[in-house]
C-alpha cells in the first residue's frame, strides 16, 4: 500500500500501487494515480510536489515534477502535474455543488492540448486516466479561453509593479506604500500602469487572472519591489515575477527592475540577480528610476520594422501588433467556437489596421471554408487554390510565413492527386467521429501507408477499447454485472480494467450474497449453495457454505429417521448414504438394512416359510431376538414335519380304504 496526498485538497489517499484511478473520500474526487512500483522515492517526491502546486507554488512543484521525470520519463502523473503547474491551476470548492473545480493562475496563450506535457500524459497512460485527462484539459482549455476573450479587450500598459500586498497578520506591508508612491509618480508622468491595490480595485467581484495576464503580456518594464527576502519570494509575487521572465525569453523589449530596500542586492533571488536592481534606500532612488524607464520605454518606442515591437513602421501606415496579436488570438476562440460571422469581424478589425496582413486572409479563407484551424487547410483540395481570400494571403506573405503559405499549397496539390485516397482516409475519420470505430479501422487499414493511417488505427483500437470501457460502466452501474464482466473480460487487460472486473464481481457478489441470504433464511439451502459456490473464498461465504450443508444434511437425516421409523428402509438407507459422513449414518444405514431382514424374516415366518426365514434371520443372528426366532423356526418345521408324517399316514389309510372296499364289494356281489 502506498500513501498519496489528494490533487484537489491535499488529504491522504491510501491506494494499492497498481490502482490508476481512485476517488478521495474526503472531498469526493475521482483522480489519477502516480504508477510507482513501490518506489518509495518517487512517491516521496509526488507528494512533495503535490503539495507545493497545492500551495500555489507553481515554480518549485514544477523543479519536483521535473526531476520525477528524469527518474522515470514516462510517468503520465508527473507530466500532467508539470502541466497544472505551468497554467497554474488551483481546485477551490465551487459554491454551488461543493465539488473542486481548477481555477487558473498562469494563462499561456498556446492550447493546453498542443503543450507537449498533456500529449506525453495522454500517451502514457491507460484508457481510464486519459479520459480524466482529456475532462481536465477540457475545463482548463475552456477557462484559458475565457481569460483570453476578456484580456483581448484589456488596452496595453508600459509598466506592471510587482509587490507584497499583506503581510502574515494581514496588515499592509511597507511595500505596498512605496509602490504606491511609485504607482502615483509613474501615472502623472503619463504611464499607463498596473498596480494591483488600484488596478484591480474596480474588478471586485471578478477572475483577477485575464486582466494580470494583460498586463504582464503587455507591459514593457516590471518594477518587483522588495523590503524582505521572503516578501520577494512570497508565492503571488514570485508568480508574477516568474512569469515575466518568461514572457522575456520572447520579447526582447521587455525589462525587470527589482527594487530593493534593507537588503543587500546579493540576497536578492537568483533568477533576480543578473538584472540592473536599484536600492530604494538610496539617496535620489525616484528620481533614477523614473529616468532609467523613461529611457527604456522610449528606446522601444522608436524601433521601427521588427515584429517582434509593439509598433511596427510600413510602407505607408504604422501597426499595432499587440492590438494584432491580441485579435488574432480572439479569431481563433471564435474559430474554435465555430462563431464565423463574429470571427469575420475580428479579421475585419485587423485588416483595417493591417490591410496586407497575409495571416488574417488566410483566416478569412478558414471562415469560408468553414474550418477550425490553420492545420485544417492541409486537408483541403484544389478549389481552395481558387479561393480569393487564399489568393490575396499568397499574394501578401513574406519571409517565413510565405514559407508557411506555399506547403499549404504543396500539401493540397498532392491531396489533389491522391483524391480516391484522401475519400477513404476522409471516411475513415467521419466514421471514427460517429463512434464507428471498427468500420474505421478497416478503411485505415485498407490505406495502412497513407498519411497518419497507422496511428489512426492505433487511435481507433483505444477510442474502441474505451467505448467498451463505457458500455461496462454503464452496464455495471446498471445492475448488469454479468454482462459488463463479459465485456471486460474481451479488452486488453489493463489496470483499470482489471480494476473495474474486481468492482464488478464484489458488486455482483453483494447482490447475490443478498440474494443467497433471503434464500437461507426461506430454509431454501439448495438454492442458496448453489450461488455461494460460486462465491467460495468471498467474506464470510465460506461460513454460509458450511451453514447451508449442515442444514441439509440435518434436514436429509431428519427425513431418513422418519422413514426408518415408518419401516421404510430402503428409502431411510439411500438417504443415510448420501450423507454417509454426517453423525451415525453409517451405525444407521447398517441398522436400517438388518431392520429390514429382520422384517423379511418375521413376514416369512408369519407365512409359515420356515426354512427361508430362518436364513434371514441366521444372516442377522445377533440382531434383536434372531436366535430365538430361528429356534422357533426350528420347532415349527419339527411341528410341521409330525404334522405331515400323520397326514401321509392318514392318507395311506384312506387310500387303502378306497382300494379295499370297492373290491369287498364286488367279490360279494359274486358270492
Amino acid at each position: 500500500m502506498a500513501i498519496f496526498k489528494c490533487k484537489m485538497c491535499g488529504a491522504s489517499i491510501e491506494i494499492n500501487n497498481n490502482e490508476a484511478t481512485c476517488e478521495c473520500e474526503y472531498c469526493g474526487t475521482i483522480q489519477t494515480m502516480p504508477q510507482v512500483q513501490d518506489n518509495n522515492k518517487l512517491i516521496s517526491l509526488h507528494n512533495r510536489a503535490n503539495t507545493l502546486r497545492l500551495k500555489c507554488d507553481f515554480d518549485k512543484a514544477l523543479s519536483t515534477y521535473e526531476n520525477i521525470i528524469s527518474e522515470n520519463e514516462k510517468d503520465a502523473e508527473a507530466h500532467f502535474g508539470l502541466l497544472l503547474c505551468k497554467y497554474g491551476i488551483e481546485y477551490v470548492d465551487d459554491p454551488k455543488t461543493g465539488k473542486k473545480i481548477p481555477t487558473c493562475h498562469r494563462t499561456i496563450a498556446k492550447s493546453i492540448f498542443d503543450d507537449i506535457d498533456y500529449q506525453e500524459a495522454i500517451n502514457n497512460s491507460d484508457v481510464v486516466a486519459r479520459r480524466i485527462y482529456e475532462e481536465e484539459a477540457n475545463r482548463i482549455d475552456l477557462i484559458q479561453k475565457s481569460i483570453l476573450s476578456i484580456s483581448v479587450n484589456e488596452k496595453p500598459y508600459d509598466i506592471f509593479i510587482c509587490y507584497k500586498e499583506t503581510d502574515d497578520s494581514g496588515k499592509r506591508t511597507k511595500d505596498s506604500v512605496i509602490a504606491q508612491e511609485l504607482y502615483e509618480e509613474l501615472v502623472k508622468k503619463g504611464y499607463k500602469v498596473f498596480f494591483s491595490r488600484i488596478t484591480l480595485e474596480s474588478k471586485l467581484g471578478r477572475e483577477y487572472e485575464p486582466y494580470i495576464y494583460a498586463a504582464l503580456t503587455s507591459s514593457k518594464v516590471m518594477l518587483v519591489i522588495g523590503s524582505k527576502i521572503e516578501y520577494f519570494n512570497a508565492v503571488w509575487v514570485k508568480n508574477e515575477w516568474s512569469r515575466f521572465l518568461g514572457f522575456m525569453e520572447n520579447d526582447k523589449n521587455k525589462y525587470i527592475i527589482p527594487c530593493y530596500k534593507d537588503l543587500d542586492a546579493y540576497d536578492l533571488p537568483d533568477e533576480l540577480l543578473s538584472f540592473q536592481s536599484q536600492d530604494m534606500s538610496k539617496l535620489g532612488f525616484m528620481q533614477d528610476l523614473l529616468r532609467g524607464i523613461d529611457k527604456l520605454i522610449s528606446r522601444e518606442n522608436q524601433s521601427v520594422n521588427v515584429i517582434d515591437k509593439q509598433i511596427v513602421q510600413k510602407s505607408n501606415y504604422t501597426v499595432n501588433t499587440y492590438n494584432v496579436n491580441a485579435l488574432f488570438v480572439r479569431a481563433d476562440i471564435l474559430l474554435q467556437d465555430s462563431d464565423y460571422d463574429k470571427a469575420s469581424g475580428v479579421i475585419e478589425e485587423i485588416l483595417k489596421m493591417d490591410p496586407e496582413n497575409a495571416k488574417a486572409y488566410i483566416y478569412l479563407t478558414l471562415i469560408d471554408l468553414g474550418l477550425k484551424k490553420e492545420d485544417d487547410l492541409l486537408k483541403c483540395r484544389a478549389k481552395v487554390l481558387d479561393n480569393k481570400n487564399f489568393k490575396w494571403a499568397t499574394r501578401f506573405a513574406t519571409g517565413d510565413y510565405e514559407n508557411t503559405i506555399q506547403k499549404y499549397i504543396d500539401k493540397i496539390k498532392d491531396n489533389t492527386k491522391n483524391g480516391k485516397t484522401y475519400d477513404i482516409y476522409d471516411h475513415a475519420l467521419d466514421l471514427m467521429k460517429d463512434g464507428r470505430y471498427t468500420e474505421s479501422i478497416n478503411l485505415f487499414k485498407s490505406i495502412i501507408n497513407f498519411e497518419d493511417s497507422a496511428e489512426r488505427i492505433e487511435e481507433c483500437i483505444g477510442l474502441l477499447e474505451e467505448q467498451k470501457y463505457k458500455n461496462a460502466v454503464k452496464l455495471k452501474d446498471s445492475g448488469y454485472f454479468i454482462e459488463a464482466l463479459q465485456t471486460l473480460n474481451e479488452m486488453k487487460q489493463s489496470d483499470a480494467v482489471k480494476w473495474l472486473i474486481d468492482e464488478c464481481k464484489h458488486k455482483y457478489y453483494d447482490k447475490e450474497y443478498q440474494h443467497a441470504l433471503d434464500l437461507i433464511n426461506m430454509s431454501f439451502y439448495n438454492e442458496a449453495l448453489e450461488i455461494l459456490y460460486y462465491m467460495n473464498g468471498v467474506g464470510d461465504v465460506n461460513e454460509k457454505i458450511r451453514f447451508c450443508d449442515e442444514a441439509i444434511k440435518k434436514s436429509k437425516y431428519n427425513s431418513a429417521i422418519s422413514s426408518k421409523n415408518n419401516k421404510a428402509y430402503q428409502r431411510a438407507i439411500d438417504v443415510f448414504t448420501s450423507i454417509i459422513d454426517y453423525r451415525d449414518s453409517k451405525e444407521q444405514i447398517e441398522e436400517c438394512k438388518n431392520l429390514s431382514k429382520y422384517q423379511n424374516a418375521m413376514e416369512l415366518k408369519a407365512a409359515k416359510y420356515y426354512v427361508q426365514a430362518r436364513k434371514k434371520f441366521e444372516e442377522i443372528k445377533d440382531f434383536k431376538d434372531s436366535l430365538d426366532q430361528i429356534e422357533y423356526c426350528n420347532r415349527g418345521l419339527i411341528i410341521e414335519s409330525k404334522k405331515s408324517k400323520i397326514i401321509k399316514i392318514v392318507i395311506g389309510i384312506v387310500a387303502s380304504l378306497l382300494i379295499i372296499v370297492p373290491l369287498v364289494i364286488w367279490l360279494i356281489s359274486f358270492a
